[in-house]
């Protein structure tokens, strides 16, 4: 790759298979509708019986995001297509195929997915749609102990070199996690699971955590990946995510030097492919935005960009045999057709509307709808059963990581069923 040739979005859509990433647009998706003002849009996640396309409508003045998984079903793009699944992995190591899509809507837009033939045994699950904030300047909030300028010093490469060079899957600003305050100066480093993770500067352990073992592109996995944090002398907090379970060498309260090793990598949490994640934030404001993070010292300091091959010393040429980072095929196909948003809602069976359940996302999202109850909303008819609407709401206990024992109802076809009891954000049942 020409060294002034960067991957749109900032990340590697090799290294995320079975991964959508729609950034208001995408060449393969149905299409993206205006949402009038003035309509009454009453959920967010819509699906239509007689299309059967899956739609994703952000009927507010600013732009939104979600995330949204697919599993055991196929969803097929606007040329019939199917769309590549992934993999994901649930805690106890069970595997299954599974579509994961990334939706940044922009304000009053209806983002028309796929097609996709709901009913058994197609299960979902859908993150609420969370107000999407630009990140503040690169300097905001650095602790005022720094000498100088309040800049970022750059700190020790995370990974051995002995193991290097590592590839960089997504950098800053990446649109698969890196787009939001919370994580947007991030840096993703492809590197085998139980690659040695180095203590990129003199600190004490603030925090380990490293009970999950899931993995895969299941959006419930945003919230429970394992992690080594580190309260660094120079006032900073650093986070390593994604390491094995049980591999910390270090506890709470250590103290550790640069270099040292933390623990090992690994795929846990929301990790297509083994990588490491790390991300600086102020010590004062640990879930607040992220800081810039810069590798090395002086002119020699790097920012690893997607796409590109890194070791301690800076960019490095790929191993030999390492085919050549492109762009993605889906990146070159023309753009989805615009229409209106009132025109695709036209049907003689009426529509059918599924809201997924919620969930506590860790640092990341904040508790969603812990109001709504587990029973499902009113059914409104319209005259005919068919044409009815149907909305299932977030059930508090799965919101918190529980599980709950009631029924909720799943789109069949036309028909309304009963599912069986749901738990951990799934409408019907089953655990990512």
């Amino acid at each position: 790759m020409a060294a002034d040739t960067l991957l749109p979005g900032n990340y590697l859509p090799s290294a995320c298979p079975g991964i959508v990433v729609v950034h208001k647009s995408h060449p393969r998706i149905h299409g993206v509708l205006p949402v009038p003002e003035e309509e009454d849009v009453e959920a967010e996640f819509q699906w239509d019986p007689q299309s059967k396309v899956f739609t994703v409508v952000n009927a507010t003045c600013y732009p939104c995001y979600t995330y949204l998984t697919f599993l055991g079903t196929d969803v097929r793009d606007r040329r019939g297509r199917q769309f590549e699944a992934g993999t994901t992995r649930s805690e106890s190591g069970e595997e299954q195929p599974a579509t994961t899509f990334v939706v940044v809507a922009a304000p009053l837009t209806a983002v028309r997915l796929g097609f996709v033939e709901v009913g058994p045994p197609a299960d979902f699950f859908g993150i609420p749609l969370e107000r999407l904030v630009e990140p503040g300047p690169p300097a905001s909030g650095l602790p005022s102990l720094l000498p100088g300028p309040q800049e970022v010093p750059g700190f020790c490469f995370p990974l051995p070199a002995s193991d290097g060079p590592y590839l960089c899957t997504q950098g800053v600003g990446g649109h698969l996690t890196h787009f939001f305050p919370e994580s947007y100066y991030a840096i993703d480093l492809r590197c085998r699971n139980g690659t040695p993770v180095l203590s990129i500067a003199d600190g004490i352990v603030k925090e380990v955590a490293e009970s999950h073992k899931c993995g895969g592109i299941h959006a419930a996995n945003l919230a429970a990946w394992n992690s080594v944090t580190v309260i660094l002398d120079c006032g900073f907090i650093v986070d390593y995510l994604h390491t094995l379970p049980g591999s910390a060498r270090f506890k709470a309260g250590d103290v550790v030097r640069q270099g040292q090793v933390l623990c090992e990598s690994g795929d846990i949490g929301f990790a297509p492919e083994p990588h490491l994640h790390i991300e600086l934030h102020d010590s004062n404001d640990a879930d607040g935005p992220s800081l810039p993070l810069s590798f090395g010292h002086g002119r020699c300091a790097f920012v690893p960009v997607a796409g590109r091959w890194y070791s301690p010393d800076g960019e490095a040429s790929p191993p030999p045999g390492t085919e050549s980072v492109g762009l993605h095929e889906d990146l070159q196909l023309e753009p989805p057709p615009q229409r209106d948003f009132r025109d695709s809602r036209r049907s003689k069976t009426g529509r059918r509307t599924v809201r997924f359940g919620s969930f506590a996302l860790k640092r990341k999202w904040t508790l969603a709808r812990q109001s709504a109850d587990c029973k499902p909303s009113s059914t409104r008819s319209s005259g005919d059963s068919a044409a009815s609407e149907h909305t299932l709401q977030a059930c508090p206990a799965e919101a918190s990581g529980g599980e709950c024992g009631r029924e909720g109802l799943v789109c069949d076809g036309d028909a309304v069923r009963k599912s069986r009891p749901h738990s951990s954000g799934f409408f019907p049942g089953g655990s990512p």
